[in-house]
């Protein structure tokens, strides 16, 4: 028998723990990566369910101490967007200099937020050393503060979503 459980608090990554009869390994993904495992048809019947089971996977999500998943590869866009901002941040352009905080910012929110949409990090990440422009106009956007806004949302958001998942043989 295997079991599934997946946390998610806000829109941060979504925690999970695989089960056998032996072990629980944690681990970090995405809600596209488990969707298959999660999906059901609208009338299927709730099942029994081994709490003792729950409660330690439950346990071991909490634990878990990684964050999130990395970026996957060079061509993912979170890293695109990272590779960009690092060589902006590290560039001596002194047009950039007033801008260095914000992109700091951004890169931190990708590290270790996911606050921020695909369109933006596309955004970011075609940003040139040139596009001082555009920086400024998302940081008209966002706001100057967004990811301290982002942080006292998340810190007082009560709400966790738990999906468990145990598959039986009937």
């Amino acid at each position: 028998m295997n079991s599934w459980f997946f946390s998610k608090k806000g829109r941060l990554y979504v925690s999970g723990a695989k089960t056998d009869t032996e072990k629980i390994e944690a681990f970090q993904t995405n809600f596209e990566d488990v969707f298959e495992e999660i999906a059901c048809e609208p009338d299927e019947k709730s099942q029994n369910w081994n709490t003792d089971q729950f409660w330690l996977a439950y346990d071991a999500i909490q634990a878990y101490k990684d964050f999130r998943l990395g970026p996957v590869s060079e061509q993912s866009l979170e890293q695109k967007t990272l590779n960009n901002l690092n060589f902006l941040i590290a560039n001596k352009e002194e047009t950039l200099m007033p801008h260095k905080d914000f992109l700091r910012m951004l890169k931190e929110d990708i590290l270790s937020y996911g606050t921020l949409a695909d369109y933006t990090l596309r955004r970011i990440a075609g940003f040139k050393e040139t596009s001082v422009e555009d920086i400024q106009d998302l940081k008209n956007e966002l706001g100057e503060d967004y990811l301290i806004k982002e942080k006292n949302r998340q810190k007082e958001q009560k709400k966790e979503i738990i999906i468990a998942i145990e598959n039986k043989i009937l």
